[in-house]
């Protein structure tokens, strides 16, 4: 099982070539190949601000950069269902002199693909999700991308950690908007690949120990919508997961939205939100600046440009 989260990650990147943005993706722009619906979309957030001998009460120089890229690659034919989606979220910003170094504000990549097979009723699937979760970049204390002075710990890198659940279970969809997915046993891996992150233990991973495995039930629900003659997409998902194994009154939440207004052809405005909670998962509180659980929440706002290819 030591490796097992190393694994999951090479599934996903081998298993679907044709990865996407999931269910919840913006479909406004897609192309159908026989029985395959593929589509994506790329999104920018800038901002700069220079100063010189600024004025009293001025700011301090800044400068952000930060972007959002989703895919997805869905076949249905018959009674089979199959959904791949992709996503990454990259953003860091710069306040200050010009040795400041660079902030992480955002790194999240995220692979999901759920398999289905209809039975006799239309709207009922007997279904499997896998869902894997990591990050890219290097980040040290202080969410900073380098570390110049040597001084600062390494507390995150690409599959450190990686997060991994499978979850066969049943998926019912009343019509062409909604999904409810449930899944009565579902497992879950919290993985850290380097043993210097995992000994932090702000990652979930058991102490001493580079991974957690957890066993539970996992609710999915999927809502995507087009209003005002398809100008505005609406699309959200919720995820909750129970861990049978450990405090199964204390449910992990992950709830994703993303509201989407076209603007012009094949450019759009996308207001991004997330809302998590893991009790074994520590994030930064606002309060104190230190690690902690809680509620987390990250809101962006960005100039979308969607790609068929």
């Amino acid at each position: 099982m030591r490796y097992l989260g190393l694994s999951v990650l090479f599934f996903v990147f081998f298993a679907t070539v044709s990865s996407g943005q999931e269910t919840t993706a913006d479909t406004s722009l897609v192309e159908k190949t026989s029985d395959w619906k593929l589509g994506g979309g790329i999104g920018f957030d800038f901002a700069q601000l220079l100063q010189v001998n600024p004025k009293p009460g001025a700011g301090n120089n800044r400068i952000g950069l930060g972007g959002l890229s989703n895919w997805f690659a869905n076949y249905n034919r018959d009674n089979i269902s199959w959904e791949n989606n992709i996503s990454l979220q990259l953003s860091a910003q710069k306040v200050g002199l010009a040795d400041t170094l660079f902030i992480k504000n955002l790194d999240v990549f995220r692979f999901n693909s759920k398999f289905g097979f209809k039975g006799k009723n239309e709207k009922l699937f007997v279904a499997a999700e896998l869902q894997t979760q990591t990050l890219l970049l290097n980040t040290y204390e202080g969410n900073v991308l380098r570390n110049r002075s040597g001084e600062k710990n390494l507390i995150a890198k690409f599959l450190s950690p990686v997060t991994a659940s499978f979850s066969p279970g049943i998926d019912y969809k009343p019509n062409a908007n909604l999904s409810l997915f449930y899944s009565p046993i579902s497992y879950k891996l919290i993985y850290v690949n380097d043993p210097s992150v995992a000994a932090l233990n702000i990652h979930g991973n058991l102490e001493g120990e580079q991974s957690l495995r957890q066993m539970g039930s996992n609710l999915k629900i999927v809502y995507s919508n087009k209003f005002f003659e398809e100008k505005m997409n609406i699309n959200t998902s919720l995820d909750l997961f129970s861990n049978y194994l450990e405090r199964p009154q204390n449910l992990d939440v992950l709830w994703k939205t993303d509201i989407n207004i076209q603007l012009i052809k094949n450019v759009s405005l996308n207001l991004v939100t997330e809302l998590f909670y893991d009790d074994n998962i520590s994030v930064i509180l606002d309060s104190t600046g230190e690690p902690g659980v809680a509620l987390s929440f990250t809101e962006a706002l960005l100039i979308k440009y969607n790609i068929i290819f």
